[in-house]
């Protein structure tokens, strides 16, 4: 299934050319901007309008906090490990295309790195803003997709990608000790 999905998503390729350029850039640039948002909205989100500016600011550098142990947790730990015991090619290099982004074909493909850290942000938008967090993992599944499209991923890369991205934000967010009992 993974195989034939990444196969004729290739078969699309050179049909629709305007198709093939705004994919091969969101798959390479949509991330940033993508995270450069996030960032800019998470730390623009109040934390809720009850306490003191303190209270607020505290709840915010928690909400950080939690993000950066799911980072740590997501990048430094399950993925290193998975691709230790389990390394595929990458698209493009095991059917011997040209992928329609720059990218080295010694990396695994397995799981995507890239749907990992945007699940994982939107997951944590989502978590403090319901509303921006649905645009968020609405960019995050684009990306994704572009990435298939562009043959550095197979779907199933993408699928455990966002999904230990939203776990590891999620995992993260329960094993810190809440403030005070709330947040």
């Amino acid at each position: 299934m993974d195989t034939a999905l990444a196969q004729s998503l290739h078969g699309l390729w050179g049909k629709l050319p305007v198709l093939d350029a705004a994919l091969a850039l969101s798959a390479s640039f949509l991330p940033y901007v993508i995270v450069t948002a996030f960032a800019a909205a998470f730390f623009a989100v109040s934390g809720g309008r009850d306490g003191s500016a303190f209270a607020r600011r505290t709840r915010r550098l928690h909400a950080a906090l939690a993000v950066s142990v799911a980072i740590i947790a997501a990048f430094g730990i399950v993925i290193p490990a998975i691709r230790l015991g389990y390394a595929p090619e990458r698209p493009f290099a095991a059917f011997g295309w040209k992928p329609l982004v720059a990218m080295s074909p010694d990396e695994p493909s397995f799981p995507s790195g890239h749907a990992a850290l945007l699940f994982l942000v939107a997951t944590a938008m989502w978590q403090r803003d319901r509303r921006k967090g649905y645009w968020l993992f609405a960019g995050a599944g684009f990306v994704a997709f572009a990435r298939v499209y562009a043959g550095v991923h197979f779907p199933g890369d993408v699928l455990a990608g966002a999904l230990l991205g939203i776990v590891s934000m999620i995992a993260a967010r329960k094993a810190l000790p809440p403030l005070h009992g709330s947040v």
